[in-house]
């Protein structure tokens, strides 16, 4: 069973100090123990170590390869090393943060010291982590759309304009696919919003489980979807299309009989050495074929 307690390295080659920390601290922490350098790498390796007590008068001569060792072994500037010193004088402390130390404790120690040094530590640290995942979950909201977890429009495009380069320079053909909701405004008005966001996140999932590896889907609208699809030519992606046209025809959703239909535009980028084309104008493309098949149903039903 694996330790919840954060794990503190007491490197010290004095047993009476090592013993008296555990006394301290071994309540509140799980605890390993170093004499040496050596024995502290190892641990290191095979270890998720959270904090490293350091006495700064152990070994003189190597006190310093033992504290960059241990900082740069896991090239890890975030794990806190507090040292253990003698005496609180300017020389001391000079050494501790020059060694790169965060803090220090003193013996003979106090106890109430020792944790909440340690405590504090500890809280900077865990602060960075849920500060640094925030950022990085901020920065996904950034790229996708909250209710399918699929690219939302603008990554979709960021991203295939870094495809288009590569493609352009390995000369490979380029589609792309734009699918569109038919009447999916009365849908929502007619059943609410509820069911629309159904019918999004089920054919999210139908895209998702039916696209190559290298392909590359967004949520491209409220109810439009655009997949890019590499080293693919028109007629390729044509094929595709057809496929989808019928696997994301949904006949029910939640009892309701709904008889769904998609309209999709196709259209392929011009790579040739010469060419302005970019995926902004072929989605526009995309998107006029995509009218052009709705005008031309709407009047074939009049």
């Amino acid at each position: 069973m694996t330790s919840e307690l954060p794990m503190i390295l007491i490197v010290d080659s004095n047993k009476n100090v090592i013993d008296e920390l555990s006394t301290i601290i071994n309540h509140r922490y799980e605890i390993l123990v170093a004499s040496n350098k050596d024995e502290a790498l190892q641990i290191l390796r095979e270890k998720r170590i959270d904090l490293i007590l350091l006495d700064i008068d152990m070994n003189d001569g190597e006190i310093y390869e033992i504290s960059q060792s241990l900082k740069l072994y896991l090239n890890n500037d975030e794990l806190p090393l507090i040292f253990i010193i003698n005496r609180v004088t300017k020389r001391y402390i000079t050494r501790v943060y020059e060694l790169g130390g965060s803090d220090y404790i003193k013996k003979p120690f106090i106890p109430m010291e020792v944790l909440k040094k340690i405590d504090r530590e500890l809280n900077i640290i865990t602060l960075i982590k849920e500060l640094e995942f925030s950022y990085k979950r901020l920065e996904e909201l950034t790229q996708v759309d909250t209710l399918t977890g699929l690219y939302n429009r603008e990554f979709f495009i960021k991203i295939s304009q870094n495809i288009l380069k590569l493609s352009k320079r390995e000369v490979q053909a380029v589609s792309l696919v734009l699918m569109d909701i038919d009447s999916f405004k009365k849908i929502n008005d007619k059943f609410g919003y509820r069911v629309g966001d159904g019918i999004i996140v089920k054919l999210a999932n139908i895209l998702r489980d039916t696209k190559r590896e290298s392909d590359v889907i967004c949520r491209y609208g409220v109810g439009k979807f655009a997949l890019l699809l590499p080293n693919t030519p028109i007629d390729g992606a044509k094929r595709v299309a057809s496929k989808l046209k019928e696997s994301l025809s949904i006949k029910h959703i939640d009892k309701i009989e709904l008889n769904l239909t998609i309209t999709i535009g196709v259209a392929s980028i011009d790579l040739s050495p010469f060419s302005e084309d970019t995926i902004e104008f072929a989605l526009q493309r995309a998107e006029n074929e995509i009218e052009n098949s709705s005008k031309n149903r709407d009047d074939s039903q009049k």
